[in-house]
Formats: structure tokens, C-alpha cells, sequence
């Protein structure tokens, strides 16, 4: 009898044979298979393999097991599997657009008896990788990792209570060896878990579970589609696995409330119930409003103070926006509330000897309210006393698009100051550090692998510095910074964008996903240079799989389900090696930088006349369009101080500290979700409905849909998706813009040819 030693070695001598026999030669021996361009897919016996030609050799990378009495036979060039329970259907695919060849599962499920039959479909699946450890393994916005192989959530006791061991996605995605595989469900009817399990070293089985079960009557059947993916290509090209699946998925994208203009209008509208007093009434706002907050404030309560977020530097994209209001109106009041803005927050509390101001103001509310009394900057990657990158660039940035049309509002020498304290943070290898101290020295965040976090986030701001006389020096520290990032970006993949607003140190967010992509079309539109068109578009493919087609369940009498919301577009607030929140119904918005990614996306649209870009954007903006109304505070004590503000995840309260029940948020509400600003500078630049000559598409932006476009003739017909009556622009890409009226649901004739 074999020692426990002895089976070990025995096993791990078997593993190593599999693995070994995962590679052929050819596959001229197999009748039944599907074989096109160094893909195939093939049936011997009890099983299906799909199969990849790589150096030399076939390589193993799927494997269905079926049972002993399935049947297999080719018709047409289709390959049907049938069993006692169903029949699968194999075919070849090629998509239109990136010429991927993929295969396509189409299970059906028949009742051929005389009783009713339930059924809970599932596509079972073993992965073959290229190594012990997957280079990049995807199951979820909350499921991801890199050089290591995932599995299912390890602490059940923890998992009870937060965690799920399965994930709402659609593409499960593994990368190793310079190999891809994947595979994916096609069916908008039903929803599916996604549950990994990771088997020995070299292999990893797989299952998209069906939510429900289905009753089919006598003579009934039911069809479900999956698709499979494998190839030779880099982690991010997971973004074109993606963008195949968006072609497919025909689900409607979210309806909002209400449009764009209304929105924002009802949102800036909560402002004034916020302005705090630092040097004079309105010079900044609270970050919250708190409800009920762990037993306190059940009326609800607005901080007397802000309190150690460093998000709270969007104060100056206030400003900026009271300077559009000011340049479309004339009052000169929205210019005096931009005065008091940039007073205190670019010359006031300044740090150390340098003439940089902190982003955030840490008030007395964190040193009295549990849990977090014992934290300075709870929120955020830093402490009190310390400079946050992310913040500080960003910052600045907003206070540099005001000088640029009001510099009378700062002294001369704003600029020169400035610049001349940036450039002192730049690193000798173009890198910018997370945190620095007040003597802009670095600081390290203690755990942090990579200290360099949102580096690419000053690059923007050293960009308009350069313009508006900051001098050459600052041009060059943004294109060294740039070259630093695609370095990154080729060696660390889709975690070189960091961005986690918390302590953890390997894991990626959407902050890092929307200022990579911001640096990168930056230093395009500066210089020209179609390498950092082609990093953006690359920074586009690493993230993609946030926006891939989620199921996420709306639970029956939820505020989500209440108003019809639909997921297809949704952006995640942030990766984690770990499986999905359980409440991730609660997290369709995201958060605030979601309207920001929209934004970003139409301008990659617009530099690229790639429509699948501007179709993603237009998703996110209206993904993130949800707001509290009469409807979803009906009965609360505090409405009237929240009617019209943002529906947004709020991180910072979480789910642990009971932020929603029965997804509607109970305990507070964020002032500073004030990148929603950003659908003022898609309706300024890109109008309700984009013209694009060039590339002939019509973009039918804020709630409308195009239909009957016709270039030739240089007319279309645009249907108001709202129900009420409405006027609206549109951007031509020559730089004409037409005003329209549209009834409610109408239909209005527009014309861009004399």
C-alpha cells in the first residue's frame, strides 16, 4: 500500500503526463471535427477537446466531457453531440469586424414525454493551460488575478456574509503561455453564474450555472448558446473577445429617468444645500450627506465640514462649470462662486514651503464619528499631511482650465509656481509617485508593491501647463511620463493602471482605467503621434471586460427593478481577486468616474471612428444616469434634502456598513460625484445627437435612436426615447451645430446637406 508520499509523486507523475499529452502532432485520425486556421474542435469517444496549432503542435486548451452513450455525427460542416437529455450543436464562426474564428455551442433541451419537465442548464468545462500559473485569469469585474490560478472563495464563513462563490459575468478568460482561452454564454433570456475551480496545477474547470430553472411542457424545447474562444494573442486581447460578444448581445440598453440636461439640472440643483465656509460662505462643500449612519442622524445630516477625501478637489470642476454657466448666461454670480472656489483651494492651506494646496480638508467629523474616528483620510491611499497624486494632478488640471479663460482670477505667477513644483515630484525614470510629503519628497504606502500608482494621471496637467507657459520643460516631463507608462502598460498589463482608492496594493480601478486612457489621448491630440492612439486603444482592450454584457439579477421590489434597469453596458467600480460581492445588484452604477470613461470613449471614438467605442461610451452614460427621486424616497424623513441626487455605489460606506437594503442606498450620499459634470462637456462637444462626415455614422447620445440615416441625401429621422416634449442639437463633426423640437416619443426629420 502506497504512503501518502508515494501518491503524491504518483499523482503529480500523472499530472505531468496529461500535460505532456495535451500536445499532438496532428489531428488526422478524428473524423469528427471542426478544423479552420489552426483551430479545431473535435469528438473522440466521451469527450470534446478543442484543440490549437501553436509552434509546431496541437495544443489541448478545452475539454466537455459527455457521458458513454452520447452520439456524435457531422451534417453540413455542424457537429451534433446527442444524449438522453439534449442535443449540442458545434459550428465554425468568424466575426465580420476582427476576423476571430470562435466556436459556437447551441444546446437544446427537448420534452419529448407526456409530463412536464424541469431543467437547469449548464456548460461544464476543463481548461488546459501553457504553465502551472495563468498569466491573466478574468471571471468578473470582482474575480481576477494575474500569475496565479483562481478558484472559488476559499472562507465560506466570510462568504456568507459578503461574498458569492460564483460571478454575474458572461466571459470566463484565461491567458498563458501567449495562448488565450474562453468561453462565454449568448443568451439574454437567462441569467448565469460563473463558477471556476481550480484543479491541480495545470488545469482549471469552469461552469456557467443557469440562475433558474425551466419548466418545459410535452412537445417543448429551449436553446442555449455558448461560445468558445482560444488563439494566440496577448492579455489585452480579451477586448476583442469582448467587443465579439457586444456585437452579439441585442438586450436594449438602460433607459434613464430622464435625459442628459434634465439630469443635470436636477443634480447641480442639491449644491447649495452643501456650501460650507472655509474662508468665505460657498468656498467648498460637504463630501456627504449621512443617513441613519451606524445608528446616528436619522433625519439625516451634511457634515459641517469636509473631512479627509481627497476626491473633494472636484469642488474646481464646480467652478469650471459655474465658468461655462457664466460664459452662456452673463450673471456674474457664477463667476464670484468660481472666485471663492480657486481662492481656497489653490491659495489656501498650502504645503509645506512649495505652492501646491491640498486637494482635500480634513474637518472635526472624523474625530467624532464611528468607525472611523481613529482614521485621517479614510476614503483614499493616503493620511493627513500627505499629497495624493491622483488628486493633486487632477486638481490642478481643473484649476488650469479656469485660468485658461479667466486668468485674472489667479496672480500672475500662478503658472511658473506651479509648474516649477511639479516638475520637483518627477521621478528619474518619468515616473510620479502615489504619495509625497509636505516637503514633496516621496512617501511609501506601507504594503504597496508598486508605489507608482496614477503616475500617467499628472500627464494632462503637464500638458496644459506647457501650453498656457509653464515652458518646454513641462512638455518633456509629460512625454517621458507617457514613455514610462508604455513600458508599464507592456510589462504589467492591465494592473500598470493601479488606481484602488484603498490599501490594497495589486488590484486595479476604475480611476486607473480612466486616467490611463485620459494620458494616453492626451499626449495623441498634443503630439500627433500615432503610438499613443494606439496606447490608448490598447488601454481600451485591457479594460473592455468591465463593460462585458453582465447578468447581473435585480431582485423582485428593488428601486432597480422598480424603474427596469438593465446591465448591458455596466461598468464595474473595481477588480478584485476574490469572486462577487453578493450585492452586486447594488453596484450597476459603479461610481461617478463611469460618466467620465463615457466621455473618454467618444472622444477614442472620434480619434479612431471606431463605432463600437462610441457605442460603449453612450451605454456607461446612460448606465450611470440613475437618480433619487419622489419614487425612491417616497416616505423617508430626509427626502427633501436628497430628491435629485445621484444613485451612485458608494464605496466608502459599503456594503459591511449596511449601505443598501433591498437595493436602495440607506445611509448617505455623495457630494462629490462631481465628475457627472463630464455630460456637460459631451452635450458641448458632441450635441444630443453626433454627426460624424467623415466616418458616416449618426450617434444618437442623449436618449435618441436613429433610424433611416441616409448620407447620400443628408437626412435622418431621430426618435425621442423620453416622454416629454424636448430641444436638442446636433454636432456636426465640421463644427455646425442645429437646434431641433421633438414631442414626446416623437419623431423629428433632421437634415445636415443644404
Amino acid at each position: 500500500m502506497m504512503n501518502i508520499t508515494q501518491r503524491v509523486k504518483l499523482a503529480h507523475k500523472q499530472m505531468v503526463i496529461d500535460f505532456q499529452g495535451s500536445r499532438l502532432n496532428d489531428l488526422s485520425d478524428c473524423p469528427l471535427k471542426l478544423e479552420r486556421e489552426g483551430k479545431a474542435l473535435l469528438f473522440d469517444k466521451d469527450k470534446l477537446e478543442l484543440y490549437l496549432f501553436f509552434r509546431g503542435l496541437w495544443r489541448r486548451k478545452i475539454r466537455i466531457s459527455y457521458p458513454e452513450n452520447a452520439k456524435a455525427e457531422l451534417r453540413q460542416e455542424k457537429l451534433h453531440i446527442i444524449t438522453n437529455y439534449s442535443e449540442d450543436i458545434y459550428s465554425l464562426q468568424k466575426d465580420g469586424v476582427s476576423g476571430e474564428i470562435w466556436f459556437l455551442k447551441e444546446s437544446i433541451f427537448r420534452n419529448a414525454g407526456n409530463c412536464e419537465k424541469e431543467i437547469c442548464p449548464s456548460s461544464q468545462l476543463t481548461y488546459f493551460m501553457e504553465g502551472p500559473l495563468a498569466d491573466f485569469a478574468y471571471a468578473s469585474y470582482k474575480h481576477i488575478c494575474r500569475g496565479m490560478n483562481m478558484e472559488s472563495y476559499p472562507y465560506p464563513e466570510i462568504a456568507d456574509l459578503h461574498l458569492s462563490d460564483g460571478a454575474n459575468n458572461q466571459l470566463f478568460y484565461i491567458s498563458s503561455g501567449g495562448l488565450y482561452t474562453g468561453t462565454a454564454w449568448l443568451d439574454r433570456a437567462n441569467g448565469w453564474i460563473s463558477k471556476p475551480e481550480r484543479d491541480e496545477a495545470l488545469r482549471m474547470t469552469h461552469e456557467f450555472q443557469s440562475c433558474t430553472k425551466h419548466t418545459l411542457k410535452p412537445g417543448e424545447e429551449i436553446t442555449y448558446s455558448f461560445a468558445f474562444f482560444a488563439g494566440i494573442g496577448p492579455e489585452e486581447h480579451i477586448g476583442t473577445l469582448s467587443d465579439i460578444l457586444w456585437r452579439h448581445n441585442n438586450a436594449p440598453m438602460h433607459l434613464p429617468q430622464t435625459d442628459m440636461r434634465r439630469f443635470l439640472n436636477n443634480y447641480v440643483s442639491v449644491w447649495p444645500k452643501a456650501e460650507l465656509c472655509g474662508k468665505k460662505e460657498g468656498d467648498h462643500y460637504a463630501a456627504h450627506f449621512f443617513v441613519d449612519f451606524y445608528g446616528n442622524f436619522p433625519e439625516g445630516y451634511y457634515p459641517p465640514d469636509q473631512f479627509g477625501c481627497s476626491w473633494l478637489a472636484y469642488d474646481l470642476l464646480k467652478a469650471d462649470y459655474f465658468c461655462r454657466l457664466y460664459d452662456r448666461t452673463g450673471n456674474r454670480e457664477y463667476l464670484e462662486k468660481t472666485a471663492k472656489i480657486v481662492d481656497f483651494y489653490c491659495f489656501d492651506h498650502f504645503i509645506g514651503n512649495s505652492h501646491l494646496t491640498y486637494p482635500f480638508h480634513t474637518g472635526e467629523f472624523m474625530k467624532t464619528c464611528p468607525p472611523y474616528c481613529e482614521k485621517a483620510g479614510w476614503g483614499a491611499p493616503l493620511d493627513a499631511g500627505v499629497i495624493d497624486s491622483l488628486a493633486q494632478s487632477e486638481m490642478i488640471f481643473d484649476a488650469l482650465s479656469i485660468y485658461r479663460r479667466y486668468p485674472e482670477l489667479f496672480p500672475k505667477d500662478y503658472i511658473k509656481n506651479i509648474a516649477g513644483d511639479v516638475l520637483k515630484l518627477q521621478q528619474a525614470d518619468g515616473h510620479f509617485r502615489r504619495r509625497y510629503n509636505a516637503s514633496l519628497e516621496p512617501e511609501a504606502k506601507p504594503g504597496w508593491i508598486d508605489q507608482n500608482y496614477e503616475s500617467q494621471s499628472w500627464i494632462p496637467a503637464l500638458l496644459l501647463l506647457a501650453e498656457l507657459g509653464g515652458g518646454e520643460a513641462c512638455r518633456e516631463a509629460a512625454i517621458r511620463c507617457g514613455e514610462a507608462a508604455l513600458f508599464d502598460l507592456e510589462i504589467k498589463g492591465l494592473f500598470a493602471m493601479g488606481g484602488s482608492e484603498t490599501d490594497y496594493p495589486t488590484l486595479w480601478d476604475i480611476d486607473g482605467y480612466r486616467s490611463m486612457l485620459r494620458a494616453m489621448l492626451a499626449l495623441y491630440e498634443t503630439l500627433g503621434e500615432k503610438r499613443w492612439l494606439n496606447a490608448a486603444e490598447k488601454v481600451q482592450a485591457l479594460s473592455n471586460a468591465m463593460m462585458c454584457s453582465y447578468n447581473v439579477p435585480i431582485p423582485e421590489g428593488t428601486f432597480y427593478n422598480r424603474i427596469g434597469w438593465r446591465c448591458k453596458g455596466m461598468i464595474a467600480t473595481s477588480f478584485y481577486n476574490r469572486p462577487d460581492y453578493l450585492r452586486s445588484f447594488s453596484t450597476p452604477t459603479g461610481n461617478q468616474s463611469v460618466c467620465w470613461v463615457g466621455y473618454l470613449l467618444l472622444q477614442l471614438y472620434r480619434a479612431t471612428g471606431k463605432r463600437i467605442y462610441a457605442e460603449r461610451g453612450i451605454a456607461a452614460i446612460r448606465q450611470v444616469m440613475v437618480y433619487r427621486d419622489e419614487e425612491s424616497l417616497r416616505g423617508k424623513p430626509y427626502m427633501k434634502n436628497l430628491l435629485y441626487t445621484i444613485f451612485e455605489n458608494n464605496p466608502q460606506i459599503g456594503d459591511v456598513g449596511g449601505g443598501y437594503q433591498a437595493g436602495v442606498a440607506q445611509d448617505g450620499y455623495s457630494m462629490f460625484i462631481d465628475l457627472y459634470l463630464y455630460l456637460d462637456n459631451v452635450l458641448e462637444e458632441f450635441g444630443d445627437v453626433y454627426c460624424d462626415l467623415e466616418h458616416e455614422e449618426l450617434l444618437g447620445i442623449n436618449c435618441f435612436q436613429c433610424e433611416q440615416v441616409d448620407f447620400s441625401s443628408g437626412k435622418a429621422i431621430v426618435v425621442n426615447e423620453m416622454n416629454f416634449d424636448r430641444e436638442f442639437t446636433v454636432n456636426c463633426s465640421d463644427g455646425r451645430c442645429m437646434n431641433y423640437t421633438v414631442a414626446a416619443n416623437g419623431e423629428a426629420e433632421i437634415r445636415w446637406k443644404e
